[in-house]
């Protein structure tokens, strides 16, 4: 989540004007930076994306077993749908497909330490906020996690411009991992 809001100062405008109000009523500080001070916060920051005027600076991230999520998905007596990505590198794919699973419903989305983006600001920016509602989780090894959970009843179908169904004929009802990648 959201620990603190820096605006530099003179960023005006509805969009701030609902920052501001949003961060009010969820008790998140907001700092107002003079030019100087913001700037050199951009800089210390690494952004690899334009600040627009706003930082929010959030607290680590926290993962969540996947295993977990999946198990918490049959107690409360629905099929578990699951996201593996596998080699997404780009931060903006990661994001954009964080986002897309968040708005799909999915349970969670999770990859490998290896051969994977890393959740950064790039990531939390394409994912609209989505990075901060699905559950996240980074595995040791991402074709054992896959084992575990067909083992557990999902079945792993993967994504293909060449494959035999489509998306639409996919009965999302039953257990699944789908791997990205």
């Amino acid at each position: 989540g959201l620990e603190k809001i820096f605006i530099m100062f003179g960023s005006e405008g509805e969009p701030v004007n609902q920052i501001r109000a949003e961060a009010k009523r969820l008790g998140i500080a907001c700092i107002v930076a003079d030019r100087g001070k913001f700037l050199q916060m951009e800089k210390e920051a690494g952004l690899g994306t334009r600040s627009q005027g706003i930082i929010a600076q959030l607290r680590e991230v926290e993962y969540e077993d996947i295993e977990a999520v999946v198990e918490n998905a049959w107690i409360d007596g629905r099929a578990p749908l699951v996201v593996a990505l596998d080699g997404i590198t780009d931060p903006r794919n990661m994001g954009a497909i964080i986002r897309s699973a968040e708005c799909a419903g999915m349970d969670a989305v999770f990859f490998g330490r290896r051969n994977s983006a890393i959740i950064n600001d790039v990531v939390m920016k394409t994912s609209a906020g989505a990075a901060n509602h699905i559950p996240l989780d980074r595995v040791a090894n991402l074709g054992d996690m896959l084992l575990r959970l067909k083992k557990s009843g999902l079945a792993v179908v993967g994504l293909a411009g060449e494959g035999a169904t489509t998306y639409t004929n996919y009965d999302f009802t039953a257990p699944t991992v789908i791997i990205v990648g």
